[in-house]
């Protein structure tokens, strides 16, 4: 029994993924930008003091790579390398985390070795998405060992920065035509 999805992320996501974010007819731009990152991550971080927790939380580009990160006071340093893992599975496994929890153990290591890092199909990751479905960016947030943290918890900060994410969109000459 194959995994189409995961198969298709692992050979560098669907063409759409790889695509410009752009629209078809280029009247609309989505990009992910560092004012946009940082509302994201202020964002998460307002999730996790209403929570009663610190976090770290990592924003990457759709190939993984580190565009933002955010430590509040108080985190332990093990949420450092668990939020940019975090982030860096959504991101290039193109999926949430409870899609990535479907993914077979064995496919999850096998990626770890060759990308020698950390991949964690942990429920929290969430990724932002274009109005096209096109990943623009993995989030990954991390309290451990913050008192009482929870998975749980990590997933709502992250769906917070996620919605915070609301991408810039630049409009072009042919904006609003028909």
């Amino acid at each position: 029994m194959g995994f189409p999805a995961h198969e298709e992320a692992l050979r560098g996501g669907s063409q759409a993924d790889r695509a410009e974010n752009t629209t078809n007819d280029e009247s609309c731009t989505m990009i992910l930008t560092h004012e946009v990152a940082q509302r994201m991550i202020s964002t998460s971080q307002e999730k996790a003091r209403e929570l009663g927790m610190a976090i770290s939380t990592a924003i990457v580009d759709t190939e993984g790579r580190l565009f933002a990160f955010g430590r509040m006071d108080g985190t332990h340093w093990l949420s450092i390398d668990a939020a940019q893992a975090k982030a860096f599975t959504g991101a290039i496994l193109r999926q949430d985390g409870p899609a990535l929890q479907q993914v077979p153990s064995a496919m999850i290591s096998a990626l770890s070795l060759m990308q020698a890092r950390a991949v964690l199909p942990m429920g929290s990751i969430t990724v932002l998405r274009d109005e096209n479905d096109r990943v623009i960016a993995g989030i990954g947030c991390s309290g451990i060992g913050s008192t009482g943290a929870t998975d749980v918890q990590d997933g709502e900060c992250a769906r917070a920065a996620r919605d915070a994410g609301e991408p810039v969109r630049l409009t072009g000459d042919k904006a609003g035509s028909t």
